[in-house]
């Protein structure tokens, strides 16, 4: 109990201070949600994002990204990535694109790969949106589709939430 409070106190003041440095809240919020246990990759991680997020393309980087999270974020179970019996075009070009984007995520773990990914992304996610039914009747198509998007929101998974985000 009296760890929680020291953890919960420090976390407090962490936040205080990058804010108090001038990085947007939602920003803080974001990075703390996923990096407040080390305050020096937290600060760092906080100004690339801070330096993405003021990018004017960025909004619609983030709605591609938000069509995915929004979907997949209140499901109770994880699927595979196994789209192999989706016929359609725009789900294989999304994998593909994916498949591309994912491993500098992966390997580096920081704002300029996963902005890098998510830029990539952003125009197969509208696309796949744009042509296909994520909830199909047939089972195993939906949850082959659902599979996909989770594993396209979990891309920031230990780098920032960006569901904390202004404009999500």
């Amino acid at each position: 109990m009296a760890q929680d409070k020291a953890v919960a106190f420090i976390a407090g003041r962490l936040e205080n201070w990058l804010r108090d440095l001038g990085y947007p809240y939602d920003v803080v919020q974001a990075v703390l949600a996923e990096r407040g246990d080390d305050p020096f990759l937290a600060r760092q991680t906080v100004a690339a994002l801070a330096d993405v997020v003021a990018q004017p393309d960025w909004p619609a980087v983030l709605t591609a990204y938000a069509r995915c999270k929004r979907i997949v974020r209140k499901l109770p179970e994880q699927y595979p990535l196994d789209v192999a019996a989706d016929p359609e075009p725009a789900t294989r070009a999304l994998l593909a694109a994916y498949q591309a984007a994912a491993p500098s995520v992966q390997t580096a773990g920081d704002v300029a790969a996963l902005d890098a990914a998510l830029r990539a992304l952003a125009g197969p996610i509208n696309a796949f949106f744009d042509k296909v039914l994520v909830m199909a009747e047939d089972e195993a198509l939906r949850r082959a589709r659902l599979g996909l998007l989770q594993h396209i929101a979990a891309l920031s998974d230990g780098i920032a939430e960006l569901a904390l985000l202004q404009g999500f």
